[in-house]
């Protein structure tokens, strides 16, 4: 029989607007559940939105992929609701997929507070450390952090990074033990059938923008590097958008935007983006932080050519003719590439767009990956004394 994990995490499928933390759990339950049972509790509404999925059955479970997701009505989220859900589910162990998320929160408290059972829970963070994404919202987050460190909220968890620097953030900012934390990089999504190479002529590029309106992502920055690109580009933006006073502050920039860059606001997507980004040649992404970046290996498997900046983990893109990384501390070379790509005749682009193609399958078929998510709940399950 198989283990069942019970996964907790604030937004699941159908969620559009919720980032890349959903789709991580998903793609756990997409590789893995040939060994664990998967259940999910998680809203009945998406990010930022208060009305629910449609067609939702509340108290019974949808099977989605290869899991039982069971979706939670705002009441049901609160803590004595959702500590009988839990309770009333048969798990070998809870994983929580935030640490700041409400419902990990709340699911941490009931545990110190003895109001689920004494099961082993693995907490995946997802970024959360990571200087940019702390730093929002800072003085909420710290305040947090200080009254549950000073009441050992933590004690006994068990921690899930996704790379080296990720475990030393999380013993910083936690105090944890280097032997609670567990390191398996993010698993990407399984293939689908993939679109050949858009066609490019010449001197025309087709630019686009697809991610999250946040600081953190930096559109704000990439519209900055336009107004200095001197060849006509199309640049498309899609993605929520989830900070207002952000999204004023992008428009302000669009509307000095010059004549040749035609700057368009297309609206949010599903998840079905490989096609999306097939439409396209550059895929301009500046962000200050990623811990995996799905909407990278998407561009990638798009045939769009990513041109990302150093602080993700998609590193010499160069060297494999897929893509660049480029530190965004040189503005000068997002525009040589920019201008660079511009002029490659489709011959030329082909050629990268198979290479950007062929390492987005490589990575969806690192088995190491797999294998060290698979030890990573192994880990989980044994717990420790």
């Amino acid at each position: 029989m198989k283990p069942t994990i019970l996964a907790i995490s604030d937004y699941y499928a159908p969620a559009v607007k919720a980032g890349g933390g959903h789709l991580a759990i998903r793609n756990m339950v997409r590789h893995l559940s040939d060994e664990f049972d998967f259940r999910i509790l998680t809203a009945d509404c998406d990010l930022g939105e208060t009305q629910p999925y449609p067609n939702i059955l509340y108290g019974e479970w949808a099977s989605i992929d290869t899991a039982q997701v069971r979706y939670l009505s705002q009441s049901e989220r609160k803590m004595g609701a959702l500590a009988q859900i839990i309770n009333s589910i048969p798990h070998d162990m809870i994983y929580l997929n935030t640490f700041f998320g409400m419902m990990a929160v709340k699911t941490i408290a009931l545990r110190k507070l003895n109001r689920i059972r004494n099961k082993n829970i693995l907490v995946g963070v997802h970024g959360e450390f990571y200087p940019q994404a702390i730093g929002y919202k800072h003085l909420k987050k710290q305040v947090y952090l200080v009254a549950t460190k000073a009441v050992q909220m933590y004690n006994e968890l068990l921690w899930h990074a996704t790379n080296a620097e990720e475990a030393t953030q999380i013993a910083q900012h936690l105090g944890v033990h280097q032997n609670r934390v567990k390191i398996a990089s993010v698993l990407p999504a399984p293939l689908t059938d993939l679109p050949t190479p858009s066609h490019k002529q010449a001197n025309e590029l087709r630019m686009i923008y697809l991610s999250r309106i946040t600081p953190k992502k930096n559109l704000a920055g990439a519209l900055e590097l336009l107004m200095k690109v001197k060849v006509p580009v199309q640049f498309d933006i899609y993605g929520t958008q989830e900070d207002m006073p952000y999204w004023d502050k992008c428009q302000d920039v669009i509307r000095q935007m010059p004549s040749h860059i035609q700057v368009r606001y297309c609206g949010a997507v599903t998840e079905q983006q490989i096609e999306l980004f097939n439409q396209y040649h550059l895929f301009l992404f500046p962000t200050f932080g990623e811990n995996f970046g799905y909407v990278i290996q998407e561009s990638l498997l798009g045939g769009c050519l990513p041109l990302i900046s150093t602080e993700t983990p998609w590193r010499g893109l160069a060297d494999k003719n897929a893509g660049w990384d480029i530190p965004l501390s040189s503005p000068e070379e997002w525009i040589r590439i920019i201008e660079a790509v511009y002029a490659m005749d489709n011959d030329t682009f082909s050629q990268w767009s198979q290479h950007a193609q062929a390492y987005g399958i490589q990575i969806a078929h690192d088995t190491n990956r797999i294998q060290a998510n698979r030890d990573l709940f192994r880990f989980a399950l044994k717990g420790l004394s």
